[in-house]
């Protein structure tokens, strides 16, 4: 049950959902339209830290239910977005957790390092596993490698995995 508390704190600690652009109405939403806290959201064009941050965060708040909601629509520009929102009357232990949530990513992107570390070898391995010949060639070349490590689908060269990781698709 939750008791009448001031919300002001949240208020002022926490991102209301707000129109993405000066361009969106609540006339281009299809579903629900969102309230309460925005506490994340990502988009088609997300990066792999926008996706993992969006699913540690969610995990960390216990998953979707009663008070935790990924709100979801399409839009003009990025062709959709999902927000992950957290209602106004939810428990205070939970709105303290949101809080730390955003507090610690204005101090620092990454929600965490070991989730998103992970992904990013994942994306990298598999980008090496399913490039053509021809672009584990032209990624040897550029890394300074012989081309002929290009042969080795299950072994990247470690100046081309270090290339790609630091690649601006893979953060």
């Amino acid at each position: 049950m939750t008791t009448n508390i001031d919300r002001t704190y949240y208020d002022e600690c926490l991102d209301k959902w707000g129109h993405p652009t000066g361009f969106d109405s609540t006339r281009n939403f299809i579903g629900t339209i969102p309230t309460g806290y925005c506490i994340y959201s990502k988009n088609r064009e997300s990066s792999i830290l926008e996706l993992v941050n969006f699913k540690t965060i969610l995990s960390d708040l216990g998953g979707e239910g009663e008070h935790v909601k990924i709100i979801r629509h399409k839009h003009w520009a990025c062709g959709w977005i999902e927000y992950l929102m957290v209602s106004r009357d939810a428990p205070t232990e939970l709105l303290d957790r949101c809080v730390e949530i955003a507090r610690a990513l204005d101090n620092y992107p990454v929600y965490d390092d070991e989730a998103y570390s992970n992904e990013q070898y994942t994306a990298v391995t598999e980008h090496w596993l399913n490039a053509s010949m021809r672009e584990r060639i032209e990624l040897c070349r550029e890394a300074g490698v012989s081309i002929f490590r290009a042969r080795y689908y299950e072994d990247i060269p470690d100046k081309v995995f270090e290339n790609l990781m630091n690649d601006e698709k893979f953060n």
